[in-house]
């Protein structure tokens, strides 16, 4: 590797991290980033049956398994508790600050461009290693969820960690190494099969991938696929053995959930609605191949044609060319192909396009920003060097122009300044006394906020209050208002 190759990577990834540190800490907890801290809390935000008036006790302990496993269940089925459980251990030491609860996410983006990088670099070059590592560092997905408290950015790393072992067994087995090393290698793919499906359940058309490979590829080689046979018995053994002690609990809860989103896109004209499908499906599109901004309020889909335009034309131009017959590519396609498969049949099936949102199947974009790099540097070989230019020069305007919204806090869900829940324990920390009732909107708020006060309150919701204000109701019927949900101080 030349000086000048080793100056741009190191410069690259202090870019990275540079625009996943900053702000870290500086935006209030959006809606799921709440469901994060009150799950790893063992919190349930849900409020009794005919509440009146109901006792937090800010000193109890609720950070058991049982507890955490319960508040998930209730509150987010969709994931899996893996996250949870070590979001639990990590504010036991951290704390439950904003910056606190993302910066495991931080950390997970880094480390997969890190293991990205190298898996690029050893089986492509140096060339797309280096194209991939500029766009996945300015992929503005990848840099929204490393600064969000949810598990998609572990989840990102646990699914391309499997991928990179995945195919260290395969090579390992081929060239007749180690017995050991190749034992201890399966035993890492598996533990990391199990970790990607209880962090996130969408996982699985990865390892999907993985196993239609071996079907169509390496059927005949019976010490492989006995070896890969035993692996995903015992997880399915595993996977099989949670569902007995709770799993199912939580399916129900999942059925119930994607019946209400069925209703949803009912009730908002999305259901099967054929503008608002094919809208999806180019934004859904777009955000493989790269780019995605639908944060920014306003963004139209039209914004995206000259970006596809380029991306035809690279594809037209590597057509041209004799192919690579690199069989990882073929595994990187099944993996794509199955994830697009699934979407559409969960699109079709349910009646809403929720599964052609970007985040549910942004475990597969390492594998198309790779195919891409992987695409330029065959066409930069034959000196064509205007469509792969025209690519990343698109690609980064577009993104540029996605960090100036985002940083600037401009029209992204990251709206609050202050965190409200925080500020709101240390005036009531200050002002509350005994027979003193905190009020506020929703029950949600009392469970936030005991999160940053060890002082216990009496709690009650109105539900006709205005812009989720919280005051404090003191004796005598005086009224003292705190601030609203918004982060505006009063």
């Amino acid at each position: 590797m030349s000086k000048n190759a080793l100056f741009v990577i190191i410069s690259i990834f202090i870019i990275s991290i540079g625009l996943r540190i900053i702000g870290l800490g500086d935006r209030a907890l959006w809606a799921d980033e709440k469901v994060s801290a009150l799950c790893s809390n063992g919190l349930i935000g849900t409020p009794p049956n005919n509440i009146n008036t109901v006792y937090i006790d800010g000193e109890k302990s609720t950070k058991s398994f049982s507890e955490i496993k319960k508040a998930t269940l209730i509150q987010d089925s969709g994931n899996g508790l893996l996250y949870y459980l070590f979001l639990s251990y990590w504010t036991e030491y951290f704390g439950n600050s904003d910056y606190s609860l993302r910066f495991p996410s931080f950390l997970a983006g880094i480390l997969f461009l890190f293991i990205g990088f190298i898996f690029v670099k050893k089986h492509f070059g140096v060339n797309p290693a280096i194209l991939f590592l500029i766009t996945s560092s300015l992929f503005s997905l990848f840099i929204i969820y490393s600064q969000t408290a949810r598990s998609y950015e572990l989840a990102i790393l646990g699914t391309f960690a499997s991928t990179f072992i995945f195919w260290e067994i395969i090579e390992r087995i081929e060239k007749k190494a180690n017995r050991r090393s190749i034992l201890f290698m399966a035993l890492t793919y598996f533990i990391l099969l199990n970790i990607c499906m209880f962090l996130h359940y969408y996982t699985f058309y990865i390892f999907a991938g993985h196993a239609l490979y071996l079907a169509l590829h390496h059927l005949k080689n019976a010490k492989l696929i006995s070896l890969f046979l035993i692996i995903y018995t015992a997880f399915s053994i595993f996977f099989f053995y949670w569902m007995l002690n709770g799993g199912f609990e939580g399916y129900k809860l999942m059925a119930g959930r994607n019946a209400y989103w069925v209703q949803e896109a009912k009730n908002s004209g999305t259901f099967f609605n054929p503008v608002f499908f094919i809208k999806s499906f180019m934004t859904f599109s777009a955000a493989m191949a790269g780019v995605y901004m639908s944060y920014i309020k306003g963004f139209q889909v039209y914004y995206l044609f000259p970006f596809a335009i380029i991306v035809v034309f690279l594809i037209i131009n590597y057509l041209k060319f004799k192919r690579n017959s690199n069989r990882i590519v073929t595994l990187f396609i099944y993996t794509t192909v199955i994830q697009l498969s699934f979407a559409f049949l969960m699109a079709l099936k349910n009646g809403h396009v929720l599964s052609l949102s970007p985040y549910y199947n942004i475990f597969t974009i390492p594998y198309i920003l790779i195919l891409f790099a992987f695409i330029s540097n065959e066409i930069l070989k034959r000196k064509k060097y205007l469509v792969v230019g025209a690519f990343y020069v698109i690609f980064i305007i577009y993104n540029s122009i996605f960090l100036y919204f985002y940083y600037s806090k401009k029209n992204i869900h990251h709206s609050e300044v202050n965190n409200p829940y925080s500020e709101a324990a240390l005036i009531i920390e200050k002002q509350v006394n005994s027979g003193d009732t905190i009020v506020s909107r929703q029950f949600i708020d009392s469970k936030l906020i005991s999160l940053y006060t060890d002082k216990s309150f009496l709690f009650s919701y109105n539900p006709e209050l205005e812009k989720d204000e919280i005051y404090i109701h003191k004796n005598g019927n005086l009224k003292i208002s705190i601030l609203n949900l918004e982060g505006k101080r009063y």
